[in-house]
């Protein structure tokens, strides 16, 4: 089947937690030799996905992401401070499959 989840942009909020925990959860439950995992994250992926790197808590990542897009930095610098605050992003999500 298809499930389709929605959250919050371009701030992430509980939603985008919930939805990337739930995606990381089905692919380590789904995982074998045979399993193949298609993936769509559109425009906007990351706020969609997002899982704060403990300690850091949902309520700072998004004042992290609030300043960064205050601070009219380019989507790729962002998304290289991005990668490092959050568990799934820089590759770690298709590490899982």
């Amino acid at each position: 089947g298809v499930e389709v989840r929605m959250a919050s942009h371009p701030v992430p909020d509980q939603r985008s937690v919930e939805g990337a925990a739930a995606l990381m959860d089905m692919i380590k439950s789904k995982q074998s030799d045979r399993t193949l995992v298609v993936c769509c994250i559109s425009g906007g992926g990351s706020a969609l996905f997002c899982q704060p790197r403990p300690p850091l808590t949902l309520q700072e990542l998004q004042a992290v992401n609030s300043a960064l897009l205050a601070s009219g930095m380019g989507i790729q610098e962002m998304n290289v401070i991005r990668k490092r605050l959050e568990e799934g992003k820089g590759g770690r999500l298709a590490a899982e499959c």
